[in-house]
Protein backbone atom coordinates (compact mmCIF):
# COMPACT_ATOMS: atom_id res chain seq x y z
CA UNK A 1 0.00 0.00 0.00
CA UNK A 2 1.72 3.48 -1.07
CA UNK A 3 2.19 5.56 1.64
CA UNK A 4 0.33 8.49 2.66
CA UNK A 5 1.42 11.95 3.02
CA UNK A 6 0.24 11.83 6.58
CA UNK A 7 2.37 9.30 7.14
CA UNK A 8 5.14 10.90 5.29
CA UNK A 9 4.26 14.25 7.90
CA UNK A 10 4.46 11.76 10.68
CA UNK A 11 7.79 10.05 9.52
CA UNK A 12 8.93 13.59 9.45
CA UNK A 13 7.68 14.94 12.58
CA UNK A 14 10.37 12.30 14.38
CA UNK A 15 12.93 13.03 11.99
CA UNK A 16 13.37 16.41 12.68
CA UNK A 17 15.24 15.77 15.70
CA UNK A 18 18.14 15.27 14.41
CA UNK A 19 21.20 17.16 14.84
CA UNK A 20 22.25 20.21 12.93
CA UNK A 21 25.05 22.69 13.02
CA UNK A 22 23.93 25.18 16.11
CA UNK A 23 20.30 23.29 15.79
CA UNK A 24 20.17 25.79 12.68
CA UNK A 25 17.45 23.13 10.92
CA UNK A 26 18.43 23.80 7.12
CA UNK A 27 15.70 22.19 5.78
CA UNK A 28 12.33 22.55 3.89
CA UNK A 29 10.07 19.09 2.46
CA UNK A 30 8.22 18.29 -0.97
CA UNK A 31 6.25 15.46 -1.17
CA UNK A 32 5.27 14.67 -5.11
CA UNK A 33 3.78 11.42 -6.12
CA UNK A 34 5.93 9.01 -3.62
CA UNK A 35 9.04 10.98 -2.77
CA UNK A 36 9.80 13.31 -0.36
CA UNK A 37 12.31 15.81 -1.61
CA UNK A 38 14.59 17.15 1.14
CA UNK A 39 15.98 20.68 0.10
CA UNK A 40 18.56 22.52 2.09
CA UNK A 41 18.15 25.91 3.33
CA UNK A 42 21.67 27.64 2.43
CA UNK A 43 20.59 31.02 3.89
CA UNK A 44 20.33 28.96 7.53
CA UNK A 45 22.80 26.82 6.73
CA UNK A 46 25.40 29.75 6.25
CA UNK A 47 28.05 29.30 9.28
CA UNK A 48 32.32 29.48 8.75
CA UNK A 49 32.12 26.16 10.54
CA UNK A 50 30.24 24.87 7.21
CA UNK A 51 32.98 24.88 4.79
CA UNK A 52 31.77 23.09 1.50
CA UNK A 53 28.44 22.18 3.28
CA UNK A 54 30.22 19.16 5.05
CA UNK A 55 28.39 19.88 8.32
CA UNK A 56 25.35 19.97 6.43
CA UNK A 57 25.76 17.03 4.93
CA UNK A 58 26.67 15.06 7.91
CA UNK A 59 23.07 16.94 9.04
CA UNK A 60 21.29 15.51 6.03
CA UNK A 61 23.14 11.53 6.97
CA UNK A 62 21.47 12.19 10.15
CA UNK A 63 18.20 13.00 9.30
CA UNK A 64 18.06 10.40 6.63
CA UNK A 65 18.83 8.10 9.54
CA UNK A 66 16.03 9.22 11.37
CA UNK A 67 13.50 8.65 8.52
CA UNK A 68 14.91 5.06 7.99
CA UNK A 69 14.39 4.24 11.83
CA UNK A 70 10.96 5.97 12.26
CA UNK A 71 9.51 4.46 9.11
CA UNK A 72 10.74 0.97 10.29
CA UNK A 73 7.56 0.98 13.04
CA UNK A 74 5.41 1.39 9.62
CA UNK A 75 7.17 -1.37 7.75
CA UNK A 76 8.54 0.95 4.95
CA UNK A 77 12.61 1.00 3.84
CA UNK A 78 13.75 3.85 2.79
CA UNK A 79 16.02 4.18 -0.83
CA UNK A 80 17.61 7.56 -1.06
CA UNK A 81 18.96 9.25 -4.02
CA UNK A 82 21.26 11.81 -3.25
CA UNK A 83 22.35 14.75 -6.06
CA UNK A 84 24.32 17.75 -4.98
CA UNK A 85 24.33 19.20 -8.03
CA UNK A 86 21.33 20.65 -7.23
CA UNK A 87 20.94 23.97 -5.86
CA UNK A 88 18.24 23.22 -3.12
CA UNK A 89 16.85 19.59 -3.52
CA UNK A 90 19.59 17.41 -2.16
CA UNK A 91 17.69 14.01 -1.64
CA UNK A 92 14.61 12.08 -2.70
CA UNK A 93 13.72 9.34 -0.88
CA UNK A 94 10.92 6.59 -2.05
CA UNK A 95 9.14 4.63 0.54
CA UNK A 96 9.44 0.73 0.23
CA UNK A 97 7.08 -1.34 2.20
CA UNK A 98 8.61 -4.72 3.53
CA UNK A 99 6.14 -6.35 5.71
CA UNK A 100 9.51 -8.41 7.57
CA UNK A 101 11.11 -5.57 8.72
CA UNK A 102 11.45 -5.38 11.92
CA UNK A 103 11.31 -1.73 14.42
CA UNK A 104 14.39 -0.79 14.62
CA UNK A 105 15.69 -0.69 18.13
CA UNK A 106 16.58 2.95 18.18
CA UNK A 107 12.98 4.41 17.53
CA UNK A 108 12.71 4.97 21.39
CA UNK A 109 15.96 7.48 20.81
CA UNK A 110 14.85 9.24 17.89
CA UNK A 111 12.94 12.10 20.16
CA UNK A 112 15.46 11.96 23.55
CA UNK A 113 19.04 11.86 21.72
CA UNK A 114 20.36 15.24 22.68
CA UNK A 115 23.70 17.49 22.45
CA UNK A 116 24.86 17.49 26.43
CA UNK A 117 27.78 19.70 26.96
CA UNK A 118 27.92 19.53 30.58
CA UNK A 119 30.79 17.67 32.33
CA UNK A 120 30.37 13.96 32.68
CA UNK A 121 31.19 11.52 35.30
CA UNK A 122 33.79 9.11 33.50
CA UNK A 123 32.77 5.52 32.45
CA UNK A 124 34.21 3.30 29.76
CA UNK A 125 33.45 2.65 25.87
CA UNK A 126 33.48 -1.34 24.85
CA UNK A 127 32.88 -2.35 21.54
CA UNK A 128 29.83 -3.73 22.92
CA UNK A 129 28.26 -0.42 23.13
CA UNK A 130 28.22 0.06 19.13
CA UNK A 131 25.65 -1.95 16.99
CA UNK A 132 25.49 -2.76 13.53
CA UNK A 133 26.46 0.35 10.96
CA UNK A 134 23.76 -0.65 8.39
CA UNK A 135 26.42 -0.94 5.64
CA UNK A 136 27.79 2.59 4.03
CA UNK A 137 31.14 3.65 4.04
CA UNK A 138 31.74 5.22 7.18
CA UNK A 139 34.41 3.98 9.62
CA UNK A 140 33.67 3.81 12.83
CA UNK A 141 36.38 4.01 15.82
CA UNK A 142 36.78 4.82 19.39
CA UNK A 143 38.95 5.40 22.37
CA UNK A 144 38.32 4.63 26.06
CA UNK A 145 39.76 6.72 29.30
CA UNK A 146 41.79 9.35 29.14
CA UNK A 147 43.86 10.17 25.91
CA UNK A 148 46.54 13.37 26.63
CA UNK A 149 48.21 13.69 22.90
CA UNK A 150 43.74 13.70 22.06
CA UNK A 151 43.21 15.71 24.40
CA UNK A 152 45.40 18.55 23.39
CA UNK A 153 44.82 18.02 20.02
CA UNK A 154 41.06 18.81 20.56
CA UNK A 155 41.95 21.68 22.86
CA UNK A 156 44.43 23.21 20.26
CA UNK A 157 41.71 22.99 17.50
CA UNK A 158 39.28 25.08 19.83
CA UNK A 159 41.68 28.24 19.56
CA UNK A 160 39.42 28.30 16.25
CA UNK A 161 36.51 29.38 17.96
CA UNK A 162 37.89 32.54 19.54
CA UNK A 163 41.20 33.32 16.91
CA UNK A 164 39.02 33.21 13.72
CA UNK A 165 37.23 36.36 14.00
CA UNK A 166 33.97 35.21 11.67
CA UNK A 167 33.29 31.86 14.22
CA UNK A 168 32.09 32.55 17.43
CA UNK A 169 30.05 35.58 15.96
CA UNK A 170 27.95 33.02 13.93
CA UNK A 171 27.85 30.80 17.35
CA UNK A 172 26.56 33.56 19.30
CA UNK A 173 23.69 34.46 16.49
CA UNK A 174 22.34 31.11 17.43
CA UNK A 175 22.31 31.09 21.02
CA UNK A 176 19.05 31.63 22.89
CA UNK A 177 19.19 33.34 25.69
CA UNK A 178 15.99 33.10 27.39
CA UNK A 179 13.38 30.50 26.89
CA UNK A 180 10.80 33.21 25.12
CA UNK A 181 13.02 33.53 22.52
CA UNK A 182 13.77 29.93 21.97
CA UNK A 183 10.02 28.88 22.09
CA UNK A 184 9.69 31.95 19.23
CA UNK A 185 12.34 30.61 16.93
CA UNK A 186 12.54 26.97 17.87
CA UNK A 187 15.64 26.68 17.13
CA UNK A 188 19.33 27.52 18.40
CA UNK A 189 20.84 26.87 21.71
CA UNK A 190 19.58 27.49 25.20
CA UNK A 191 22.45 29.25 26.60
CA UNK A 192 21.63 26.47 30.25
CA UNK A 193 23.59 23.85 27.55
CA UNK A 194 26.46 25.43 26.14
CA UNK A 195 28.72 24.53 29.26
CA UNK A 196 29.01 28.15 30.61
CA UNK A 197 28.95 29.81 33.64
CA UNK A 198 25.31 31.58 34.45
CA UNK A 199 27.50 35.14 35.22
CA UNK A 200 29.16 34.84 31.87
CA UNK A 201 25.98 35.09 30.17
CA UNK A 202 25.59 38.96 29.94
CA UNK A 203 28.82 39.16 28.38
CA UNK A 204 27.78 36.50 25.78
CA UNK A 205 25.03 38.19 25.25
CA UNK A 206 26.95 41.89 25.07
CA UNK A 207 29.33 40.03 22.61
CA UNK A 208 26.47 38.80 20.23
CA UNK A 209 24.76 42.11 20.12
CA UNK A 210 28.09 43.94 19.56
CA UNK A 211 30.62 41.52 18.06
CA UNK A 212 33.35 43.98 17.23
CA UNK A 213 33.95 44.08 21.18
CA UNK A 214 35.38 40.44 20.51
CA UNK A 215 38.74 40.79 19.68
CA UNK A 216 39.03 43.20 22.79
CA UNK A 217 38.80 40.75 25.09
CA UNK A 218 40.57 37.37 23.47
CA UNK A 219 43.21 37.50 25.96
CA UNK A 220 40.57 36.71 28.59
CA UNK A 221 38.03 34.74 26.14
CA UNK A 222 40.87 32.13 25.58
CA UNK A 223 42.08 30.82 27.95
CA UNK A 224 38.88 30.66 29.89
CA UNK A 225 37.73 28.85 26.62
CA UNK A 226 40.44 26.62 26.51
CA UNK A 227 40.54 25.67 30.05
CA UNK A 228 36.92 24.72 30.03
CA UNK A 229 37.05 22.47 27.34
CA UNK A 230 40.11 20.83 28.66
CA UNK A 231 38.12 19.88 31.53
CA UNK A 232 35.09 18.42 29.65
CA UNK A 233 37.22 16.73 27.28
CA UNK A 234 38.76 14.91 30.57
CA UNK A 235 35.92 14.36 32.54
CA UNK A 236 34.82 11.91 29.42
CA UNK A 237 34.70 8.42 29.18
CA UNK A 238 36.46 8.45 25.65
CA UNK A 239 35.90 9.81 22.56
CA UNK A 240 34.53 8.17 18.90
CA UNK A 241 35.55 9.32 15.67
CA UNK A 242 33.90 8.71 12.48
CA UNK A 243 35.76 8.79 8.99
CA UNK A 244 35.06 8.84 5.09
CA UNK A 245 36.65 8.41 1.98
CA UNK A 246 36.97 11.86 0.29
CA UNK A 247 35.09 12.45 -3.19
CA UNK A 248 31.59 12.25 -3.35
CA UNK A 249 29.34 13.97 -0.98
CA UNK A 250 27.45 10.91 -0.23
CA UNK A 251 30.15 9.50 1.88
CA UNK A 252 29.78 12.38 4.11
CA UNK A 253 26.07 11.68 4.01
CA UNK A 254 27.07 8.14 4.84
CA UNK A 255 29.05 9.26 7.86
CA UNK A 256 26.08 11.29 9.53
CA UNK A 257 24.07 8.10 8.58
CA UNK A 258 26.84 6.02 10.98
CA UNK A 259 27.01 8.68 13.81
CA UNK A 260 23.11 9.22 14.14
CA UNK A 261 23.30 5.81 15.06
CA UNK A 262 26.41 5.54 17.28
CA UNK A 263 24.75 8.73 19.27
CA UNK A 264 21.76 7.03 19.64
CA UNK A 265 22.80 3.87 21.17
CA UNK A 266 25.26 5.88 22.85
CA UNK A 267 22.66 7.97 24.83
CA UNK A 268 20.15 4.60 24.97
CA UNK A 269 23.36 3.48 27.33
CA UNK A 270 23.22 6.54 29.77
CA UNK A 271 25.99 8.38 27.90
CA UNK A 272 25.88 12.15 27.07
CA UNK A 273 27.16 12.93 23.67
CA UNK A 274 28.70 16.23 22.58
CA UNK A 275 30.33 16.72 18.96
CA UNK A 276 33.94 18.21 18.61
CA UNK A 277 33.87 19.81 15.23
CA UNK A 278 36.48 21.68 14.76
CA UNK A 279 39.13 18.76 15.80
CA UNK A 280 37.55 16.39 13.37
CA UNK A 281 35.97 18.18 10.42
CA UNK A 282 39.13 20.77 10.10
CA UNK A 283 41.06 17.55 9.44
CA UNK A 284 38.34 16.73 6.59
CA UNK A 285 38.21 20.37 5.16
CA UNK A 286 42.20 20.03 5.49
CA UNK A 287 42.15 17.09 3.02
CA UNK A 288 39.44 18.65 0.64
CA UNK A 289 42.09 21.57 0.20
CA UNK A 290 39.72 24.56 1.93
CA UNK A 291 42.45 25.30 4.64
CA UNK A 292 44.10 28.08 3.51
CA UNK A 293 46.05 29.23 6.86
CA UNK A 294 49.32 27.40 6.51
CA UNK A 295 49.10 27.18 10.51
CA UNK A 296 46.07 25.25 10.53
CA UNK A 297 47.32 23.23 7.51
CA UNK A 298 50.24 22.00 10.12
CA UNK A 299 48.05 21.69 12.99
CA UNK A 300 45.21 19.32 10.85
CA UNK A 301 48.03 17.66 9.03
CA UNK A 302 49.29 16.46 12.69
CA UNK A 303 45.95 16.15 13.69
CA UNK A 304 45.39 13.67 11.23
CA UNK A 305 48.35 11.17 12.00
CA UNK A 306 47.20 11.19 16.00
CA UNK A 307 43.67 10.46 14.86
CA UNK A 308 44.68 7.51 12.22
CA UNK A 309 46.56 6.17 15.13
CA UNK A 310 43.70 6.35 18.05
CA UNK A 311 40.92 5.19 15.36
CA UNK A 312 42.18 2.55 13.66
CA UNK A 313 41.23 4.91 10.55
CA UNK A 314 41.86 2.64 7.28
CA UNK A 315 43.96 4.15 4.27
CA UNK A 316 42.04 6.58 2.10
CA UNK A 317 39.61 7.59 4.98
CA UNK A 318 39.88 10.77 6.78
CA UNK A 319 38.12 11.48 10.37
CA UNK A 320 35.35 13.61 9.63
CA UNK A 321 33.24 13.41 12.43
CA UNK A 322 34.25 13.47 16.17
CA UNK A 323 32.25 13.27 19.66
CA UNK A 324 33.44 12.64 23.14
CA UNK A 325 31.11 11.06 25.30
CA UNK A 326 30.24 9.99 29.13
CA UNK A 327 27.93 8.75 31.74
CA UNK A 328 25.79 11.22 33.06
CA UNK A 329 22.16 11.75 34.50
CA UNK A 330 19.11 12.81 31.81
CA UNK A 331 19.62 16.36 30.27
CA UNK A 332 17.04 18.12 31.73
CA UNK A 333 14.50 19.39 29.38
CA UNK A 334 15.17 23.35 30.60
CA UNK A 335 18.47 22.30 28.73
CA UNK A 336 17.07 20.87 25.25
CA UNK A 337 16.83 22.48 22.05
CA UNK A 338 13.24 22.99 20.44
CA UNK A 339 12.47 21.92 16.91
CA UNK A 340 10.49 24.25 13.99
CA UNK A 341 7.52 22.57 12.80
CA UNK A 342 8.61 21.67 9.24
CA UNK A 343 5.29 20.67 7.16
CA UNK A 344 5.77 18.88 4.50
CA UNK A 345 4.36 20.43 0.83
CA UNK A 346 2.50 18.69 -1.80
CA UNK A 347 4.26 19.29 -4.99
CA UNK A 348 1.78 19.26 -8.43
Amino acid sequence: MPITLEQIQSLVDQAIWSPSGDNCQPWTFGWQGQTLSICHDAARGAHPLNLNNVASILALGTLVESLAIAASAVKYKVNVAYDFSAPEIWARITFLVDESLPEDPLLPMLGRRCTDRRMYKGGELTSGQFGPSRGGLGHLGWQSGPHVPLTDFIVQTERAMIEIPTVLPAVLKWIRFTKASAVATRDGLPWQNLGVRPWEVPSLALFKSFPKLLPLFKPVLLPSHLQRVRKLVESSAGTVCVSAPLGKKDYIADAGRLMLRTWCQLNQQGFGVQPLTLSSNGIYWYRMGLVMDLRWQTIYAQGETLLREVFSIPENYYPIWMIRAGRIDPLPQARRTYRRQLVVKGLS
